[in-house]
């Protein structure tokens, strides 16, 4: 078959994987309706908030462009969010499948595997399409697939490609940086990045009038952060605030090694370190002299900037490693590092100068092997619901492994319930299933919109998402602090890491709630009814009761 033919055909069998996988992976989150109630705020004219004044505006939600987009799409389509993210979320999928593909096709190789560069890119594509935690976020409501999507962009032109405009560069880092707080630090690099090409050297420089309008969209992120500051009073997201309580990295080596063990990603590990050991006795073969290090203007421009592009990265992934400890949810952080393991498993074959059998059967020996402990909790899962905590749903699968394969599946089942102990890693099917219990406890959008907004209403609850969502008029306490500026400030219930909760680590005051008197009732079968209090709550309280709480956690 011709290589263009070929190539066709594995990208339109890699656009139906991605549907189908899209179709049998599909969920909602609780959390995604905690910006589908700011979405809905700002539908309504009220601006980006959790409850409409008189509180105070809190900025509960991590993705400024996210909420953006999907009030857009409701303005502009009639689209509510529910309806519109999954759709948004599988069309960035697609949009990462293609820059995958492209740097597939462009990834510098020689010798035998840039001729194997068609088989290359099936590998890649099956690699990435027969992933489980890559598959789960092409949905879920949330974020995750737009910021994957522009994080590949971004390494695409900068690490990929040899001469991408900057200007892309810094726009796709002024949008990462829209897309969530972490965002930023992509654009911290992609201003190194132009520091570095202004700088004299043998290589032609761009103009000050280029690099002037390349950083331009840089000032994005700034202009960003300036209207949080106005809007909200606080550098960062509430959610930052609510959840940081200090560095986990207990929690993250165990994060990690669940990661590595589950899709044999260790295999990657060891390649990588046989590379860097092969470059340090490149070094030390070429003597001294050549361990000096080299003056930056001697480097190579492209060099330089695919290192600062490589280290962003690892960067990255090392944040949320280390200091944060993982996430709530199955492997997000890693969402995008899946398609650039499977990408640079071949680069650094390349660098190692191994023969095309020798990278073919180690990367086909860590592809096959990852796919044993995910697929067979996936298919002894697949059908639960019902569950009434996510932290509830462990599932062990040594048993169902044959018996050379049970030692390792049982420390994969060991490192899962620790971390599920601590609601780190729950399982897209845990969250599916949450809100499938949600389902059964809140009413109905329909039937929540129906409440009257007089003597402002108020619910307090912990999971927050769903009935915020379905009650429009009913101001929602948010009880671990998400969405509350009070709960984000108050000192949490553990700081030892062997008994915190990922982002369950702080608690209302019940003094703090009483303040409010809510006063809506959820029944037994999920219907809500205001109590009429015997003295109506009004705006000064409401602002008497926020004000005198902020002075009490120094949030003022």
């Amino acid at each position: 078959m011709p290589t263009r033919a070929a190539r066709l055909l594995l990208l339109a069998a890699a656009a139906v994987a991605l549907w189908a996988g899209w179709r049998e992976f599909w969920f909602l989150c609780d959390d995604a309706f905690i910006e589908f109630r700011y979405v809905a705020n700002a539908h309504a004219g009220l601006g980006f908030v959790w409850n409409p004044p008189p509180w105070r505006p809190v900025e509960g939600y991590t993705s400024f462009l996210w909420v953006a987009l999907l009030e857009a799409v409701w303005s502009l389509f009639g689209a509510e969010p529910p309806a519109a993210a999954p759709l948004l979320s599988l069309g960035f999928s697609y949009v990462s499948l293609g820059l995958v593909a492209w740097m597939a096709l462009h990834l510098p190789l020689s010798g035998a595997l840039a001729r194997h560069r068609t088989a290359v890119l099936g590998a890649v594509l099956f690699a990435t399409l027969s992933n489980r935690t890559f598959l789960a976020w092409t949905s879920s409501g949330l974020e995750t697939a737009l910021f994957s999507a522009v994080v590949l962009a971004w390494v695409a032109a900068v690490v990929v490609a040899e001469s991408a405009p900057l200007l892309l560069v810094s726009t796709l880092a002024g949008v990462m940086a829209l897309t969530r707080p972490d965002g930023l630090l992509y654009a911290a690099a992609t201003a190194a990045i132009l520091a570095v090409r202004a700088l004299p050297g043998p290589a032609p420089r761009p103009s000050r009038g280029a690099l002037a309008l390349a950083a331009a969209p840089l000032l994005l992120p700034l202009a960003h952060v300036a209207w949080r500051l106005r809007t909200y009073g606080y550098l960062l997201p509430n959610t930052y605030y609510a959840k940081h309580v200090g560095p986990w990295p207990l929690a993250g080596v165990g994060y990690l090694t669940s990661f590595l063990l589950e899709y044999a990603y260790w295999v990657w590990l060891g390649v990588a370190g046989a590379a860097g050991v092969s470059a340090l006795r490149r070094l030390h073969a070429a003597g001294t002299a050549a361990l000096r290090p080299a003056p930056l203007l001697a480097l190579p421009r492209v060099s330089v900037t695919r290192w600062i592009g490589i280290a962003t990265v690892f960067a990255h992934f090392a944040y949320y490693t280390f200091d944060v400890g993982g996430d709530h949810f199955e492997y997000r952080p890693y969402h995008a590092l899946v398609p650039l393991l499977a990408l640079s498993f071949f680069a650094l074959g390349d660098r190692l100068a191994w023969p095309a059998r020798r990278t073919w059967v180690a990367f086909g020996a860590m592809t096959a092997l990852g796919l044993v402990l995910p697929w067979t909790h996936w298919w002894h899962t697949r059908a639960t619901v019902g569950h009434k905590e996510p932290g509830s749903f462990v599932y062990p699968i040594a048993d169902h492994m044959i018996w050379p394969l049970r030692p390792y599946a049982a420390a994969w089942d060991a490192v899962q319930g620790r971390l599920l102990h601590h609601f780190i890693g729950i399982r897209h099917q845990g969250h599916r299933t949450y809100l499938a219990y949600q389902a059964t406890r809140y009413p109905s959008r329909a039937e929540g919109s129906a409440l009257p907004a007089a003597d402002y209403p108020v619910l307090a609850a912990s999971a927050v998402g769903y009935p915020a969502w379905n009650m429009p008029n009913v101001a929602i306490l948010d009880r671990l602090g998400l969405n509350d500026l009070v709960v984000a400030r108050t000192p949490p219930l553990h700081t030892e890491q062997t008994r915190r909760r990922m982002a369950h680590d702080r608690e209302a005051p019940e003094a703090y709630v009483a303040c409010f008197r809510p006063n809506v009732k959820i029944g037994a079968k999920g219907h809500a009814r205001i109590v009429p209090r015997a003295v109506p709550l009004t705006a000064e309280e409401i602002r008497a009761c926020e004000d005198t709480w902020m002075k009490r956690v120094g949030a003022e």
